[in-house]
């Protein structure tokens, strides 16, 4: 089983727009949700739910929006498998 990595669920820093470490994401303008991998200020690097990984600077990207769900403690497998809809249930997610 992968987990997330391990200090950085614990000591999960917040950008300056709110943003944390395994926080939800939805683009609105791809209609498509991701959760927040790694965080550098207002940089991130998000896993979006077709299992790719891309950079978002959300100073830059307004339409990327913060869903209010958090995927701290949650092993990788489980988290694609739930940003995939692939039957992971809703309560098992910090929100």
């Amino acid at each position: 089983m992968i987990m997330p990595f391990g200090n950085q669920m614990k000591n999960a820093k917040m950008s300056d727009k709110g943003y944390r470490l395994y926080d939800e994401v939805y683009d609105e303008d791809a209609n498509i949700r991701g959760v927040i991998m790694e965080l550098k200020g207002n940089v991130a690097r998000v896993l979006w739910a077709n299992c790719t990984v891309g950079t978002v600077d959300f100073t830059k990207c307004p339409e990327i929006k913060l869903t209010g769900k958090s995927y701290v403690g949650i092993p990788v497998e489980e988290l694609i498998m739930r940003l995939e809809g692939l039957g992971w249930e809703n309560n098992n997610v910090n929100s």
